[in-house]
Formats: C-alpha cells, sequence, structure tokens
C-alpha cells in the first residue's frame, strides 16, 4: 500500500504543478515548428531540383545554338573556299556563291547571341539551385535540432530531469536558429 500512496502522491503533486501540462505543450509547438521546418526543407529541395533541371535544359539549347553556329561557319568558309578555288565560275556564279556566304556569316550572329544567352541561363540556374540547395541544407538541421529537442523533452518528462529539459530546450533553441537562417534563399 504504501507504494501506491507515493505513486497516487506523486500524480497529484504533478498535476497541481502543471509541469506536465507545459512539457506536452512544448512539445507539441517544437512538433509544429519540426513540420513547418520540413515543410520548408522540402520545398527548397523542389525548387532545387527544378532549377537544375532548368539548368541543364539551358545547357542543352546552348549546345545547340553552338552546333547551328558551327555548321553555318563551316558553311561559309566552304563558299568563301570554293570562290577562291573555282577560277572557272562565271561572275554570277561567284556572286551567287559570294552572297551566299554573305547570308552564313550573317546568320551566325544569332545564333552566337542565342547561345551565349543560354550559357548565361545555366550558369543562374545553376547558382539558384545551389542556393536552393544551401536552404535545403540549413532547414533539414533545423528539422534535426527540433527532432531531438521533442525526444529530449519527452525523456525529461518521464524522469523529471530539469538537465534533459534545458538540453531540449538548447535544441529547440537551435532548431529555431537554423529555421530562421535557412528560411530565406541567399
Amino acid at each position: 500500500m504504501p507504494s501506491e500512496f507515493k505513486a497516487h502522491e506523486a500524480v497529484e503533486r504533478a498535476k497541481e504543478s502543471g509541469g506536465e501540462r507545459s512539457i506536452i505543450i512544448t512539445a507539441a509547438l517544437l512538433a509544429v515548428f519540426a513540420a513547418v521546418a520540413s515543410l520548408l526543407a522540402n520545398q527548397r529541395t523542389t525548387a532545387a531540383l527544378q532549377s537544375k533541371n532548368d539548368a541543364i535544359l539551358a545547357q542543352a539549347r546552348a549546345s545547340d545554338s553552338w552546333a547551328f553556329y558551327q555548321a553555318r561557319s563551316i558553311k561559309q568558309h566552304i563558299d568563301e573556299a570554293s570562290l577562291v578555288a573555282a577560277a572557272t565560275l562565271t561572275k554570277e556564279q561567284r556572286k551567287a556563291l559570294g552572297d551566299v556566304a554573305a547570308h552564313e556569316k550573317a546568320a551566325k550572329g544569332p545564333l552566337q547571341k542565342a547561345a551565349l544567352k543560354y550559357e548565361e541561363d545555366e550558369k543562374r540556374l545553376e547558382e539558384q539551385s545551389e542556393k536552393y540547395v544551401r536552404s535545403h541544407e540549413t532547414l533539414d538541421m533545423s528539422v534535426t535540432c527540433f527532432e531531438v529537442a521533442i525526444a529530449m523533452i519527452s525523456i525529461a518528462a518521464l524522469t523529471r530531469s530539469r538537465a534533459l529539459l534545458f538540453v531540449s530546450l538548447a535544441a529547440a533553441a537551435g532548431g529555431l536558429v537554423f529555421l530562421v537562417l535557412g528560411y530565406p534563399v541567399h
């Protein structure tokens, strides 16, 4: 009987102190913060993948533009070489060949500009993807800190350990710091 009395007495003291309630509310709030941080981390992952995909697409477009540019350059050089080598061509044939060479040369300019623009887009998108990845990693650290805080506060409630309660609060503070640092995409 004495042990039943002591257990009942301990439960009554805990109810009176309100300590269990505040620990439960704190654990619930930490779970909410962990969920928000996890959601943000997942969104950053999606954004990073999208930026990476867009960068790959820009790189492919740049490669295509450079290939067209090279094809035009080859055509231009063939036509110019034909003009020099073919002394038997008539004046009209030489003019026509010269016009074709001039057309090929003029057509290269926009291709070169497009290729350079796609290369710039690729760099920008790669950098953006890296920023999203860094934000995701920071938010992941926030989630981890919140999860540790939840575990520590649960153990603190069971063992009634003030030290574990402070460890939990420190982990929660770390989670908040990482959440604030990871939220903006730098």
